[in-house]
């Protein structure tokens, strides 16, 4: 094992092998890089030399190019993809231009970095790999309900299977997590409902206690909770659900 410090990276980068199969003669290393000569045991063919290294895992190998083709990086990015890897990821994460379906470039290049580096994780371990479309395809699904959930109260609308449907927002201003809580609740049954969907499953991670046992008309929020109810009871709600987490609102088609 040869182990370097990447500056600005946890863990390292690492380059392993098997001594039963292999010869590895570190031939140098840099701070996003390791050289190696190799020649497998088995026969004494000239050795090669392999490199590892996090520019080419995660934008220069064949398939983590195609992503990127296939995610067409905005213009104003396109010169990044030459240079240095922190000039990469610093140029890339400050772009927030929108780029795909709306959603900011830097969100989309942040979710793209991680399907990428599952996919060379995969790869080593003889793992399946997704084909490209598939990648981009969740990639993009993620960005998006990151994106829908992460600027403002709101939620995702999924199917049965799970898979995003689309996002909702809506802008409020200050006000607390428990009034941010019952609007998102309000926006996505009102938007199931002008979309026609049916047989909904809402899940939320704050506030069902709240909206479905407190009656007291003296409580500074009982007009909103009459007015969610309301929606509620004229929706085709099926199931309320309590969810773990910090996803906000979610309202599932079953």
């Amino acid at each position: 094992m040869h182990l370097v410090d990447p500056i600005g990276f946890a863990d390292g980068l690492w380059m392993l092998w098997n001594h039963e199969e292999v010869n590895v003669n570190i031939l140098r290393h840099g701070d996003q890089s390791i050289h190696a000569e190799i020649q497998l045991l088995e026969n004494k063919e000239t050795p090669w030399v392999q490199s590892v290294s996090f520019t080419h895992d995660l934008r220069n190998y064949k398939q983590a190019a195609s992503v990127w083709r296939a995610l067409k990086p905005p213009d104003a990015v396109h010169q990044s993809f030459q240079q240095s890897l922190s000039e990469w990821f610093k140029g890339n994460a400050k772009y927030t231009k929108p780029a795909q379906h709306t959603i900011p470039w830097n969100i989309i290049f942040s979710f793209t970095i991680w399907e990428i580096w599952k996919l060379r994780i995969a790869f080593c371990f003889g793992k399946t790999v997704s084909s490209t479309d598939r990648v981009v395809a969740n990639i993009l699904q993620k960005a998006a309900e990151f994106f829908a959930t992460s600027e403002a109260p709101g939620g995702i609308i999924r199917d049965y299977q799970g898979n995003f449907i689309l996002g909702f927002q809506r802008i409020l201003g200050i006000t607390t997590s428990t009034v941010a809580e019952l609007w998102a609740i309000r926006e996505g049954l009102l938007l199931a409902k002008s979309r026609n969907i049916l047989n909904i499953i809402m899940e939320s991670n704050s506030q069902l206690d709240l909206l479905l046992n407190c009656f007291d008309e003296k409580h500074n929020l009982i007009v909103l909770l009459d007015n969610r109810r309301c929606i509620l009871d004229h929706s085709s709600a099926q199931e309320l659900r309590h969810t773990f987490g910090e996803g906000g609102t979610s309202v599932l088609i079953n």
